[in-house]
């Protein structure tokens, strides 16, 4: 039987979110350690505790012992309705509120009310782009709280506990708290595709996973083979699409992730020329991937594309030494897979080569760019403020000149 069970006073409480909620919850026992961490509990605890039974595992802190033991009454009346209605910045204080406070059985069941698309907020009226941003960080609170919540039950031994999570994780992907288990499980698995250790899953048992047509069990089947280190090519193809493609968030976000970490020049290759001149869900794509796992070249892609700003096709000009062209065609760029190259493994005769030498941005005469919209350039704008740490906001002339005044000079 699951320990990750939904505890039956949750599984009211959801039956009836908002309407519950908004009455109000008794105060819960909690734990605090002498780091600060909080954490809910579901039996109770006393100072010197070395680890906390939670509503869904065991949570262990061998050096960091509980201090104080405390009743606490998490926030749960966030369903106004009207103009009072929960908008997105709010959402997001919220999630990061219920994380910080450890308040486990109520970021689950806002899991599971953003899974129905948040009902009666503000989110048909606002920026899609920070709903989703929401919708992100509230799965990475589960997950990485997940990762420290031991559920398995004491009976099995350490090579057969990733196969209880793997069985529990495919369980329960319906549910939010799927990603409880995920978190556990990426916590337990080796970062290794060593054929040696028996805890690894094999490729065919990823690639069933990534197949499924459910989300859930997509995120987890990009996540382990980001791990896990399977580069395996015939991978490519499928993650590379989906971080461009997908319209799911968390399957978006999880492919990007193993893409970036497996094959990081062709990745970001690919991804320059669908934020140059793909369709305009994979230009916005193409924007989030490089800012949640972008590096110093992300900033020089987004330039040149913000650097097209205004200008028609098929005008040409010069930007920091480099030719560019406005175009207004859109290019079907196709996933093709990677070729040998240092590290990797060629699995199929229809590879071909990739290398800093084929670089698409670098090595390209001129870079051709569709001008971008007023999402787009909002979305790259955003970015930039998060790569560069210059916090504050400018224009999409300011970026241009304090990129020709202050990074660009100062590159290698």
């Amino acid at each position: 039987m699951s320990l990750f069970r939904l505890p039956a006073a949750l599984a009211a409480l959801l039956a009836l979110v908002p309407e519950a909620w908004a009455q109000g919850e008794e105060a819960k026992t909690f734990a605090m350690t002498s780091k600060g961490v909080r954490i809910q509990a579901s039996e109770p605890v006393k100072r010197g505790d070395l680890k906390v039974q939670t509503p869904f595992g065991i949570y262990r802190t061998p050096t960091d012992p509980v201090e104080i033991p405390l009743r606490h009454r998490c926030q749960t009346e966030w369903f106004p309705s009207g103009t009072h209605a929960l908008h997105g910045l709010k959402a997001r204080e919220l999630v990061a509120r219920l994380n910080r406070e450890g308040c486990l059985e109520e970021l689950l069941a806002l899991a599971e009310f953003a899974a129905r698309g948040w009902p009666g907020t503000k989110r048909a009226e606002e920026n899609k782009d920070l709903w989703e941003q929401v919708d992100l960080e509230l799965i990475r609170s589960l997950e990485k709280w997940g990762a420290r919540l031991d559920p398995v039950p004491d009976r099995y031994t350490v090579s057969r506990r990733v196969d209880w999570l793997w069985d529990q994780a495919k369980r329960h992907a319906p549910s939010s708290v799927h990603a409880f288990y995920r978190g556990r499980l990426l916590e337990e698995l080796p970062p290794s595709d060593e054929p040696t250790d028996d805890r690894v899953r094999t490729l065919v048992a990823v690639r069933r996973i990534l197949e499924s047509s459910n989300p859930s069990q997509q995120r987890l089947g990009a996540q382990v083979a980001g791990h896990q280190g399977m580069q395996d090519l015939t991978l490519a193809a499928l993650l590379l699409q989906r971080s461009l493609e997908s319209s799911i968030p968390m399957v978006r976000d999880a492919s990007a992730q193993a893409s970036a970490k497996l094959w990081p020049d062709f990745c970001f290759s690919i991804w320059w020329e669908a934020l140059a001149r793909g369709k305009p869900q994979a230009r916005l794509a193409a924007v989030k991937n490089f800012r949640d796992y972008g590096d110093p070249r992300s900033v020089d892609y987004l330039i040149y594309v913000l650097s097209t700003t205004d200008r028609k096709s098929p005008q040409r000009y010069e930007l920091n030494g480099r030719k560019v062209q406005v175009v207004k065609e859109s290019k079907d760029f196709g996933f093709p897979l990677i070729g040998a190259y240092a590290g990797g493994r060629c699995t199929s005769a229809t590879l071909y080569a990739i290398s800093p030498d084929t670089d698409r941005f670098e090595h390209s005469s001129v870079l051709r760019a569709i001008s971008p919209d007023q999402d787009l350039r909002y979305a790259i704008t955003e970015t930039l403020v998060k790569l560069t740490g210059e916090g504050r906001e400018r224009s999409w002339q300011d970026w241009l000149k304090w990129y020709q005044e202050q990074y660009a000079p100062g590159k290698p």
